[in-house]
């Protein structure tokens, strides 16, 4: 099988944002999602508190990029993802990268048997609403839906952190105000397990599916869920969120 391979250099270029990421290199299998914008923030993030011999999940994990770049930094790192192919596609990539990343197929945490295994978990699972009478094909369902109001994954991700995450561990994820940034952090707020939450907020273009969604998000979510109108388009605001287990 032959595959077009790039670095993440060359995806950044497509973004009019500065991030500093070390250089990978990426290819795709088939059906895989690949390194967007919402990737490179959140990896911009993990590999600022990554340390030496800590243990890194990366729930949904796609190319795999997250569990690479933790790698890369002398982590034991896991993945996990509901689709076969990206499972073998992140596997693959770390073959490239000169890194072991065990990557395992099944839904969230399904694949992982030892409670308070890991330093820091990672996430950019799907969040986008989704308009409930509309029917999309198999890959934009499985990578880019997440139910009316975005949060199908979301929500039942965040219940599980504290069984898996060890004492001061972190979790680290982010989405868009679409699928209500004040909710998660709440949620957060809430789990009784003493997190300290920090929210990182800024403001991006949304994306194509996105764009084809805005008379839904105007009509049908809550306010603060709503795109942006400014500078002749549609924006949306990006949270990151980094919860540390105190």
């Amino acid at each position: 099988m032959e595959l077009e391979c790039e670095s993440t250099k060359e995806y950044l270029k497509s973004y009019n944002h500065e991030i500093e990421l070390p250089d990978i290199k990426m290819c795709l299998f088939e059906k895989c999602y690949p390194p967007k914008l919402d990737s490179f923030l959140i990896a911009e993030e993990l590999v600022k508190i990554v340390k030496k011999d800590d243990k890194v999940l990366d729930i949904g994990t796609g190319s795999g990029i997250l569990a690479i770049l933790a790698a890369k930094k002398g982590v034991f790192a896991v993945a996990t993802d509901i689709h076969e192919g990206s499972a073998k596609c992140a596997k693959y990539n770390a073959f490239l990268n000169n890194v072991e990343v065990d990557a395992l197929v099944g839904n969230l945490f399904e694949p992982i048997k030892e409670e308070k295994l890991f330093d820091i978990i990672v996430s950019n699972m799907a969040t986008l609403p989704a308009p409930p009478k509309e029917q999309y094909n198999e890959y934009t369902t499985r990578t880019v839906d997440a139910g009316p109001d975005g949060r199908k994954y979301l929500d039942p991700l965040i219940n599980q952190i504290p069984k898996y995450l060890k004492e001061e561990g972190v979790f680290l994820t982010l989405h868009s105000n679409f699928a209500n940034i004040e909710k998660t952090k709440n949620k957060l707020d809430d789990l009784g397990f003493g997190f300290k939450v920090e929210l990182k907020v800024s403001e991006h273009p949304t994306g194509k599916t996105s764009g084809q969604r805005i008379d839904y998000f105007l009509k049908y979510l809550p306010e603060n869920c709503h795109p942006i109108k400014k500078e002749g388009g549609w924006y949306q605001k990006i949270g990151i969120f980094n919860a540390r287990r105190k």
